[in-house]
């Protein structure tokens, strides 16, 4: 390192000694803004599927003749959202590592707004008889849904380094903001577009259309004001960092763009407790590659056991919100409405679920116990609702189904913190997309199989099905370890900070809030 370059990293060791971390209050601006984006794009993936028979109806002349070519075209909007995340994640993540937050939202709010009114264009085109530009509106509508779908893509990511930018640890309210907007695609729809009833014939599209128009159009004016607020008012990121771990990336980059090279060393008093307290094996692995670290996680045999469960368990979630309606009706034929807030209660229940088992492994730490429990609680919850179908009560579809809900979304956050436990060192959002890639890929085989197995065998064998394979997927579950090594690092880099550092530097050390 030539004297210059010395000069420069002993100046910015120094601002790094003095430097007091801001939270400001801005930033709740930006988290509601980055939230509004969210629930919009979560809204469009599932509001067309549980209107499903208003749907058929509506774009008949466009489907395919037989009833399950119906039933599986429209279950490909929802499956869109799932395939299109496999192979756009990498380029997503890239995208959000090179320009950042604001570039990522942009396009995020960009492709919702644009996906929007593409099905506008598609419902207008409809008809109830054939014709070329009927014949259209079908595909026009996948090709709106695929948008979204891509939106989506460059949406999930966000929060974890939005919570890095502008935050101090808290991503809760971000994944909220995300569950409620699939709520609202359940809960909304079946108020505005009508129900298909024995009666309903040709004479009765025009009032079909007027409920979609209500539903899209004004979906799309949302999302067209939702990007106007996002381009003027979202900031890339706060005048202060709001941690110290955040400053030294700032540091690092400014760094690396005036066309230094700072020595990772001379930070590391100020910073780098953590380094310490790695294994020079785990040392080695956080400088590996992208590729390289996803192949090291997959040598964690209870990551690959993790894998399975969790995967399935969110793919039967995004069956179950794909084919609700396909499921419930045939049970309660006159109930779309109820069907719809159904789909809504069992989102909402999830919410309380996350934040239930959030504050049930903060209080015991039993990282493995807890998920287990949460798993085998969400398989007897689809017992239950099996069950509760032959009723002929919709209440208690409905209770079942709040179990059901509350259980399957509560196992979510487990599995991302448990995966993050037996993977140390390797960076917890690349877990997370692991996670996730494994749960959209069971979804896409568990809803095309049931879409199948609905149209030629009913419900009931589907749901015996989607049990079993509930069943068997938490057979792994039992053989994971509880080998929690970010736990183990994180109390010996506690230790070794207090005792080197004093007063005047804490490990948990709370930022003050400044208005702006």
């Amino acid at each position: 390192m030539d004297s210059d370059s010395s000069v420069e990293n002993q100046k910015r060791q120094a601002d790094a000694d003095s430097f007091e971390p801001v939270l400001f209050r801005k930033r709740w601006l930006m988290l509601f803004l980055f939230s509004s984006v969210s629930m919009l794009n979560a809204f469009q993936w599932l509001h067309i599927n549980i209107v499903l028979p208003s749907a058929v109806y509506f774009w008949n002349s466009s489907l395919p003749s037989d009833q399950q070519g119906k039933d599986v075209a429209i279950a490909w909007l929802s499956m869109l959202y799932m395939l299109v995340y496999i192979p756009m994640i990498f380029p997503a993540t890239w995208l959000l590592n090179h320009y950042g937050l604001r570039v990522s939202i942009l396009i995020g709010a960009t492709l919702n707004m644009l996906g929007a009114w593409i099905k506008c264009l598609s419902m207008e085109l409809s008809q109830p008889t054939s014709s070329p530009a009927s014949n259209a509106s079908f595909p026009l509508l996948m090709v709106a849904q695929l948008v979204c779908a891509l939106g989506q893509v460059f949406l999930l990511g966000v929060p974890a380094q939005l919570a890095a930018t502008w935050f101090s640890k808290s991503e809760l309210a971000m994944a909220t903001a995300i569950g409620v907007g699939c709520a609202l695609g359940f809960g909304l729809p079946p108020l505005m577009v009508p129900a298909v009833t024995s009666s309903t014939g040709v004479a009765d599209f025009e009032d079909f259309r007027k409920g979609f128009r209500i539903m899209f159009y004004g979906g799309a004016a949302i999302m067209s004001f939702d990007l106007l607020l996002v381009a003027i008012f979202f900031k890339e990121e706060p005048e202060i960092a709001p941690s110290r771990a955040q400053y030294k990336r700032i540091l690092q980059r400014r760094a690396q763009l005036a066309g230094d090279k700072p020595d990772e060393a001379d930070f590391a008093p100020a910073f780098d407790h953590e380094s310490s307290v790695l294994t020079a094996e785990e040392s080695v692995l956080v400088n590996q590659s992208y590729f390289h670290q996803v192949a090291h996680s997959f040598k964690c045999v209870s990551f690959i056991y993790l894998n399975i469960c969790y995967g399935v368990n969110t793919g039967v979630y995004y069956e179950i919100g794909t084919l609700l309606n396909s499921i419930v009706a045939e049970f309660f034929p006159t109930e779309q409405v109820a069907i719809g807030w159904i789909g809504f209660s069992m989102v909402i229940a999830g919410l309380v679920g996350s934040i239930v088992a959030g504050v049930v492994l903060k209080k015991t730490g039993l990282y493995r116990l807890v998920l287990i429990i949460f798993y085998f609680l969400s398989v007897i919850s689809m017992g239950a609702f099996m069950g509760s179908l032959y009723s002929n009560l919709i209440g208690t579809v409905f209770l079942t189904m709040i179990l059901l809900g509350f259980f399957q979304s509560g196992f979510l956050p487990l599995g991302f913190e448990y995966a993050a436990e037996i993977t140390y060192p390797i960076d917890e959002g690349l877990t997370s997309g692991i996670l996730n890639t494994s749960a959209h890929i069971f979804g896409i085989i568990l809803t095309q199989v049931a879409t199948a197995m609905i149209g030629n065998y009913g419900a009931l064998p589907t749901n015996i099905f989607i049990l079993v394979c509930m069943v068997i997927a938490g057979v792994p579950a039992c053989f994971m370890k509880d080998d929690l090594k970010r736990q183990r690092a994180h109390e010996k880099m506690r230790v070794e900070v207090e005792a080197n550092s004093g007063d005047e530097f804490k490990y948990s050390s709370i930022s003050k809030t400044k208005d702006v």
